[in-house]
């Protein structure tokens, strides 16, 4: 748990996870930017999906940052876990780029 998320904390200590539970925590998503900008009514649509996911209707707090900027963009690249909101849950930005 700790190395998935960042923070410390006891929990997987007692009983470590295994089997799908370990492959879902183990899971990383890697992916590539295209060159090609994205069309505005595109992503317009993708956000509207995003936000319409089971996990994300129920008003969990959510804020995505679209940054068209190559050199700014690159300040975004890292992401670290241990950036949290009072403790509860990482920081993830989201990093859109045309």
């Amino acid at each position: 748990m700790e190395a998935r998320f960042g923070l410390p904390t006891q929990v997987g200590t007692d009983q470590p996870p295994t089997g799908l539970l370990a492959q879902m925590l183990d899971h990383r998503t890697y992916g590539q930017f295209r060159p090609q900008p994205l069309a505005e009514d595109l992503l317009e649509l993708l956000l509207a999906a995003t936000f319409s996911t089971p996990s994300k209707s129920d008003l969990q707090q959510c804020s995505v940052v679209v940054v068209r900027d190559r050199a700014a963009a690159k300040g975004h690249r890292r992401v670290d876990p241990r950036d949290a909101v009072d403790g509860h849950g990482a920081v993830l930005p989201a990093v859109l780029r045309r």
